[in-house]
C-alpha cells in the first residue's frame, strides 16, 4: 500500500502546504517539516533498480559491503569502479532515486520516438563517475540493488537484464534503436546468489544475502571508440528500467 501510494502522497502533501500557505497560516512551517518527512520516510518504497558500478573486478562491483552499507554509506565507496552510468547520482544523494530511475512504460514502448538516454549524457563523467574503459574480451562485472524487487514485491523474480549496444558508435537516442542494438549480455535479474534485502517488508528474514546483486557481460569484439550501451531490465507490471552508459573501447 505504501509503495503504490508514494505518488499520492507527495501530491496531497504539497497541496496541504500550498493551501496552508495561501490562507496565511501561522503553523505553514510545520506543514513544511511534514512534507519534508513524508518524502524522507516513504522514498526507499518507491525506489526503482538501476545500475550502480562497472569494474573488472568482482570484488569491487559487488562487494561493496552488506546491503545498508553500500545504500547509505555510498559517499564511502565513490570512484572505486572502473566505470559508472552516465550522470549517475550515488546513493548517499537524497535524490538519487529520482536521477538514476529512467523508466520505460509497456505503453511507450510501441513508439519508435519515445526517448532513451536524452538526460543522460556522455559529457556528464567526471574524475570520479566516469567512462568504463575496456579492451575486446574483457569480462565487466556490474553491480545493482534488487530495491525490494526480489524480497518484497516479487517484480524481478523470473525476469532478466540485458545488456545492449549500438555497434555503430552512435548514440542512443530513441525506442527506434533497438532495431540496431546487439546483445553484449543476458542475464538473470536475481543473480543466483541471494543478493538483496534480507528481510521481508513485516521484518521476518527471507533467506536473502543483505549484499548488492553482481552479475557480467563480456565487452564485445568491437575496433576501437566509445560505444553506448544500455544495462535494461524488463519488470514484470511495471515497465522497464534502463541505465545509460559508455565504453571506451581500446
Amino acid at each position: 500500500l505504501l509503495y503504490t501510494n508514494y505518488k499520492l502522497i507527495q501530491y496531497y502533501s504539497i497541496l496541504i502546504f500550498i493551501i496552508h500557505y495561501i490562507l496565511n497560516s501561522y503553523d505553514h512551517y510545520v506543514i513544511i517539516m511534514i512534507w519534508i518527512l513524508l518524502l524522507i520516510l516513504f522514498k526507499g518504497i518507491n525506489a526503482h533498480s538501476w545500475l550502480d558500478c562497472l569494474s573488472h573486478s568482482s570484488e569491487v562491483a559487488g562487494a561493496y559491503g552488506y546491503y545498508n552499507d553500500w545504500v547509505y554509506n555510498a559517499a564511502n565507496v565513490q570512484g572505486v569502479c572502473d566505470g559508472y552510468p552516465r550522470n549517475y547520482s550515488p546513493r548517499n544523494e537524497v535524490l538519487t532515486n529520482e536521477i538514476n530511475t529512467k523508466e520505460l512504460l509497456y505503453s511507450e514502448m510501441n513508439n519508435l520516438d519515445t526517448p532513451l538516454c536524452i538526460d543522460q549524457t556522455r559529457d556528464s563523467y567526471n574524475d570520479i563517475f566516469r567512462m568504463l574503459h575496456a579492451s575486446p574480451g574483457d569480462e565487466i562485472y556490474f553491480g545493482y540493488t534488487e530495491n525490494g524487487h526480489l524480497s518484497k514485491t516479487f517484480e524481478g523474480v523470473d525476469t532478466t537484464i540485458k545488456i545492449y549496444y549500438k555497434p555503430d558508435q552512435q548514440e542512443i537516442s530513441t525506442v527506434r534503436d533497438f532495431d540496431s542494438f546487439e546483445i553484449a549480455g543476458e542475464i538473470s535479474f536475481d543473480d543466483g546468489n541471494k543478493c538483496g534485502e534480507p528481510t521481508y517488508s513485516d521484518g521476518r528474514l527471507n533467506g536473502r544475502s543483505g549484499k548488492p546483486c553482481l552479475a557480467s557481460f563480456i565487452v564485445p569484439d568491437l575496433c576501437p571508440g566509445i560505444y553506448s550501451f544500455i544495462w535494461y531490465w524488463n519488470s514484470k507490471s511495471l515497465g522497464a528500467y534502463y541505465s545509460c552508459f559508455d565504453v571506451e573501447v581500446l
